[in-house]
């Protein structure tokens, strides 16, 4: 049942807000058989987070039962019908809490076998995993000790000792010893290089060692002479090197000249006037030389004048003078005397590069050192460091190396001051000339240093990177680039060894860590083995205290199974008890035979769920005799499976459960078996047993929110006849038989307001008739039919009928007021109205559709006209044999010596329809025709026409067991993009007939709507010779077994793509040994005409490769051959 029903409509979610409450309960009510005192059970479902939900139920505990006793007749007979052999179920539980002391055997046995493990097996698996232990660490000892030989200046490790039994922890003291005593070695071997790294990177393992080997290559390659000469610094102290005194003498000429002319002009500048002149006077000389190159001035450039008679043109004065005379002179004058300062500054700088020698020239942008000694400690101590190829992890030498600079200069020759400049300071600096000129002057200093003091440079470079004297005395980080390099290497090697001496001392721990566990693992297994040995006695205890109660109730469940079940058929598996030492899950044994296997793998269902009910019920007496319970012992559908036989004999064990103390309540959907029962329980109570009772379920719906329990009127008619049969005046009687009347009225008026809207709570009769009357009283379908109108008219029901009056005492809590004689008028009117109430039922079961109306009836059968008949041929076809997918024997034979025959006429009247719709998959396609039978019964699964009034169909049959007035219409799947969808229909409004065959042809139907129309013919028929039985269903669904396929003659084989062929072949020709198949022609295998692909016509079956005989053709080996061909036509289910 869901959390919610019935699921509320979009009215009654806005009232709640969108979240529904869940209300699903049941409460039951218990009475003591020892005391009389009752007790109230309830179960609720409620929910538990968002989605989830969970059951609780209350009132349990009062009941004072055990797990076992609550659940043995309640719970235990539902989950029977659905147990798993192969889990733990609740009833397999339930065994194991019935027996007691069973686990405790099997804890015995299996403490045996525990046993001798621990005494055996497992210590042995200990002792040799001991001493391999001990052997591996005796050799990785020795592999130790070699290391510590081949290697000078390591530690004694003579504390690291094999383990012993005598001192099982020395081992463990030793290793830290030595890993003491090695810290303290590699500590001391390391001090040399820790002086010159300051910090040493850690060489624990492989990886480590090579990264700082390919450091100290690196680095070595780095201060090699080649990439020393990379270095900027050594390239400026070889360029030093290189330049010539000539060139220095030049270079020096040069700027004393230019030092002189920056003198001369200032001189001439500071005479403003004179020097403006002058500026004049040669800017228009230098004019008259480009106008007129080489010509005197003989004339004024400007005016034109004569300047050659004597006092034509007066003498300048400020200079002295004649004017031709000032303009010769400042064409022969120097240009750099016409410039001003920053001019003159600006030009020389300007022209400096292009005067001065090339190798002199980088120095006048150019910072120059200012000693040699500063040029080799840049190289030496910081461009080596800053290469790219300069490993990270050797930086740090940089600092001792820029000491041995330091220390290798310290002693060089004191050189001359460096020399100045000269200009004045009249000069400007726009264009840094005096810097250019000091960069020029102290590169051709310190190139005359490097020149006289060569040797010296040489050797305070030699005494930083390499020397042949021995530097042992020395400090470490006070030796040559190449011996702190030496000490580096030196470490390095040191590291390894202590690596090698690590790696073999984690060995040795590794070996003793598992020799110590080994040895505590047989500590253990001792222990273990002496706390087990006790339970070895389990299984003897046991036996005496259990086998007695398990034989009983094996020998129960034998005698209830024997009452309820009997096979119909010999040798059938007996039922041979409980295999009660299988603990992971609930297992019966079947006996087959002298052998015992178990049931649920030899038994049918129907066997096995009666099997299971008959151990549960043995199982309750058990419970019941050592405990106590629930008398109640529910039954749900016990009938299921069952075939009519033992559902017979199912209803004849009830009064012997009745007779046990069980008081069953049996819950079925057949309405058959219930009156079985009753006749059965009739049949052997006496007449002091109380009668069982027989109520019906009122479901739960729109207007009603419980479930409800309501008398079947053979109820109430029982009631009533053992009341007048017994005493007419008996009082309790009486009342017995009034008081389901008022239920039944009650619950059966409720259930025709199913689908009112509005919930009821608790209705009274009175509000349920007004209820009807109002909904009549508008007009509302059913209500307003005739019955209702009966209905409401009786006078039983009217207000203050005395009918209604005694029912109304009965359900008021005043049941012990009434009377016989009351009870009599109650007798005089229940028929009636019953019979109302039914009235009611059924026009109501017509509004909602359950039933067919008379209309509809009467329209359906004439808009379904009858099939148009179809005669068939009566000539018998003769039956050549047995076909299957692959069936072995004699070859099919001819149709001369057929000895069989197949009538026709014995498929009874039949019609013929064309398919036009894709709606049978493989059975048939579309433009074949179906040959159904006017007489035959349609069942489930059954492929039929089915004639509606607006339509054909042409589907499989589902029936509705929910619903029993519709059908299922089912397209069976198929590759075809168009098969229409399956849908429901009313039965009542269809008309069913049995597709009975298939004829393969292909017909052009006519254009319709339905998807099979009628036809009277098929050529078919003219081409059937012969027929064949099918065997097997490996051609389902297109040939069912034992049904007919009808042949005829095959043709050309390329004409048969496709088709269904019936053949018969062999493994060779020489083979007597032949097999008929029934497969479809496939392609032919590429390059031969003969072997073909026969295909497996329906859903199982495999295919696979024959020859066909062909002319000139020699027999391919291993292809089997065919002797016989014929095409099939049709088939016959």
């Amino acid at each position: 049942m869901p959390p919610i029903v019935p699921i509320p409509t979009e009215t009654e979610l806005l009232a709640v807000d969108g979240q529904p409450k869940v209300d699903t309960w049941v409460r039951l009510r218990f009475r003591s058989l020892v005391d009389g005192s009752e007790v109230e059970v309830e179960r609720r479902l409620e929910r538990d987070g968002k989605k989830n939900y969970k059951a609780s139920a209350s009132g349990l505990e009062n009941l004072g039962l055990s797990d076992l006793a609550l659940q043995v007749g309640t719970l235990m007979p539902g989950i029977a019908a659905a147990t798993r052999f192969d889990d733990k179920t609740t009833l397999s539980q339930a065994v194991s809490t019935l027996t007691g002391l069973r686990p405790l055997a099997h804890f015995g046995a299996r403490s045996v076998r525990l046993h001798e493990r621990l005494t055996n097996k497992y210590p042995k698996a200990a002792s040799d995993e001991k001493k391999v232990c001990e052997t591996n660490a005796f050799r990785q000892l020795q592999t130790l000790q070699d290391l510590l030989k081949d290697s000078e200046g390591l530690p004694d490790l003579g504390c690291v000792v094999l383990p012993e039994e005598a001192t099982p922890d020395a081992w463990r003291d030793g290793l830290t010893s030595a890993e003491t005593l090695l810290k303290a070695a590699e500590d001391q071997a390391a001090a040399d290089a820790r002086s010159i790294l300051g910090a040493l990177p850690p060489l624990t393992g492989e990886a480590d060692i090579k990264r700082f080997e390919a450091a100290i290559k690196a680095a070595e390659n780095c201060f090699s002479n080649a990439a020393l000469k990379g270095l900027p610094s050594m390239q400026l102290a070889q360029t030093l090197g290189e330049m010539s005194e000539a060139e220095l003498t030049d270079a020096e000429a040069i700027l004393d000249d230019i030092e002189r002319e920056a003198s001369t002009l200032v001189t001439q500048l500071a005479n403003a006037g004179r020097a403006a002149r002058l500026r004049l006077y040669g800017l228009v000389a230098q004019w008259h030389e480009a106008s007129h190159p080489g010509q005197a001035f003989t004339a004024c450039p400007v005016c034109e004048r004569d300047l050659t008679p004597p006092g034509a043109v007066p003498t300048d004065a400020l200079l002295d003078k004649s004017v031709a005379q000032a303009l010769e002179d400042a064409r022969q004058s120097d240009k750099a005397m016409l410039k001003t300062a920053a001019e003159w500054e600006r030009d020389t700088k300007h022209s400096l590069r292009s005067r001065i020698p090339v190798k002199l020239r980088r120095f006048i942008d150019e910072v120059v050192p200012d000693d040699l000694a500063s040029v080799y400690e840049s190289a030496l101590a910081l461009e080596v460091f800053q290469l790219s190829d300069f490993p990270h992890l050797l930086k740090p030498m940089a600092i001792s190396v820029d000491g041995l600079c330091k220390a290798a200069w310290s002693k060089a020759p004191i050189r001359e001051p460096l020399p100045g400049v000269t200009l004045p300071e009249e000069i400007p600096d726009n264009e840094s000339l005096r810097a250019a000129i000091r960069g020029v002057r102290r590169a051709i200093a310190l190139a005359r240093y490097r020149a006289t003091h060569a040797e010296f440079a040489r050797a305070a470079i030699l005494t930083v990177l390499r020397t042949d004297d021995d530097e042992t005395a020395n400090a470490a980080n006070e030796r040559t680039i190449k011996g702190q390099l030496v000490v580096l290497r030196s470490h390095l090697e040191v590291a390894t060894t202590f690596v090698g001496i690590r790696r073999q001392l984690a060995q040795i721990k590794d070996s003793c860590e598992r020799w110590s566990k080994a040895r505590t693992r047989i500590e253990k297994l001792a222990r273990a083995a002496k706390a087990v040995e006790p339970f070895k006695e389990f299984p003897d205890l046991v036996h005496n205290q259990v086998a007695g109660l398990v034989t009983d109730l094996q020998e129960k469940a034998t005698a209830w199974s024997r009452r309820m079940y009997r096979a119909h058929f010999i040798q059938a598996p007996e039922y041979a008890g409980l295999d009660s030492g299988k603990s992971d899950g609930f297992t019966f044994l079947a006996a087959q035979g002298k052998h015992l296997v178990e049931a649920h793998h030899v038994m049918n269902a129907s066997a096995l769920r009666a099997f299971l009910s008959a151990f549960v019920l043995a199982l309750w007496q058990q419970v019941w005799a050592r405990s106590g319970g629930i008398s109640a012992f529910l039954m749900d559908d016990p009938q299921d499976l069952l075939d009519p036989g033992n559902v017979a004999n199912l209803a004849a064990t009830v009064p012997t459960l009745i007779a046990e103390g069980m008081n069953p309540v049996i819950v079925s959907n057949d309405f058959g078996f219930i009156p079985t029962i009753e006749s059965f329980v009739a049949a052997n109570s006496p007449s002091s047993v109380p009668r069982t009772e027989t109520w019906e379920f009122s479901a739960i719906s729109t207007s009603k929110c419980t479930v409800s329990l309501a008398p079947v009127a053979d109820e109430v008619h029982l009631r009533c006849a053992e009341w007048q049969r017994t005493d007419p005046n008996d009082t309790n009687l009486a009342r017995a038989f009034v008081h389901p009347v008022r239920v039944r009225i009650e619950i059966k008026l409720w259930d025709l307001l199913a689908s009112d809207p509005a919930v009821l709570h608790d209705p009274t009769m009175g509000d349920l008739l007004g209820k009807i009357a109002n909904a009549r009283n508008r007009g509302e379908r059913p209500f307003n039919e005739e019955p209702f109108r009966r209905l409401l008219d009786l006078p039983a029901l009217k207000a203050g009928a005395a009918f209604r009056d005694v029912i109304n005492k009965a359900h008021h809590g005043r049941a012990d007021q009434i009377t016989p004689i009351e009870a009599e008028t109650v007798r005089q009117g229940y028929e009636e109205v019953f019979s109302a109430i039914d009235a009611c039922w059924l026009a109501y079961a017509r509004f909602m559709g359950r039933l067919p109306s008379e209309q509809a009836l009467s329209e359906a059968q004439r808009a379904a006209p009858s099939l148009k008949l179809v005669a068939l041929p009566s000539t018998p076809i003769c039956v050549v044999g047995r076909l299957a997918a692959r069936a072995s024997g004699a070859p099919l034979t001819t149709i001369e010596e057929a000895t069989d025959r197949l009538d026709l006429a014995s498929l009874g009247d039949v019609s013929l329809f064309t398919l036009r719709a894709p709606t049978m998959g493989l059975v048939a396609f579309p433009g074949q025709t179906l040959i159904v039978s006017a007489t035959a019964e349609v069942r489930n699964g059954d492929l039929a026409i089915v004639r509606t009034p607006g339509k054909v169909y042409a589907r499989r049959i589902g029936i509705d067991r929910a619903d029993l007035s519709r059908i299922s219409l089912e397209t069976i799947p198929s590759t075809n993009p168009r098969v229409p969808q399956s849908h429901f229909v009313q039965r009542s409004s269809s008309h069913l007939s049995k597709v009975i065959g298939v004829l393969f042809d292909k017909t052009a139907a006519s254009k319709s709507r339905d998807e099979a129309v009628e036809t009277d013919h098929s050529p078919i028929f003219e081409q059937v010779v012969a027929a064949a039985e099918v065997v097997g269903d490996s051609a389902y669904p297109v040939a069912l077994d034992r049904g007919h396929v009808l042949l005829g003659a095959a043709s050309d084989l390329s004409l048969l793509d496709g088709r269904i062929l019936a053949v018969v072949t062999r493994a060779d020709e020489f083979s007597s040994e032949h097999f008929a198949y029934l497969k479809r022609l496939g392609k032919p295998m590429p390059g031969s005409r003969s072997i073909y692909y026969l295909e497996n016509v329906g859903q199982t079956g495999e295919g696979g490769f024959v020859q066909f005989p062909v002319q000139g053709v020699a027999p391919v080996a291993a292809v089997p051959m065919v002797d016989q061909t014929w095409k099939v036509l049709g088939t016959l289910f």
